[in-house]
């Protein structure tokens, strides 16, 4: 099932789009497309940031503010899978913070420097 979400913002580099498509990749559990609503050929991979094993981001009342949620109960949390010579990579700097209820979306920078712009999604497993 496609959901259209709307992010306050547009995503770093992908130039003025704002509106996306969601859709998860049927047979692999917890990957997703994003494709630009204006320009389908515009498209992204996402994971599933549950499926990161010791990725848990504090979100900021202003950041959960730009998708009109009181608290992270309700919201999905996406992390862009990256293609690099080495194997993929993810962004767990700046997530995807999406509320499916109100088809809102946000792109926010982690005040917290914890967390690499690209982790080796290889790493991922134990």
């Amino acid at each position: 099932m496609t959901l259209r979400i709307d992010f306050s913002e547009p995503l770093a580099g992908l130039g003025r789009h704002t509106a996306y498509d969601l859709d998860e990749v049927d047979g692999a559990p917890g990957l997703h497309t994003l494709r630009a609503a204006a320009d389908p050929g515009l498209r992204l991979f996402a994971l599933s940031a549950d499926l990161v094993p010791g990725y848990a981001p504090q979100l900021s009342g202003p950041q959960l503010s730009a998708v009109s949620a009181p608290d992270t109960e309700g919201l999905q949390l996406l992390v862009v899978v990256n293609p690099s010579q080495g194997g993929p990579t993810v962004n767990l700097l700046a997530p995807l913070v999406l509320n499916p209820r109100t088809g809102q979306g946000s792109q926010p920078v982690l005040a917290s420097g914890d967390w690499p712009l690209r982790h080796r999604l290889g790493a991922l497993a134990g």
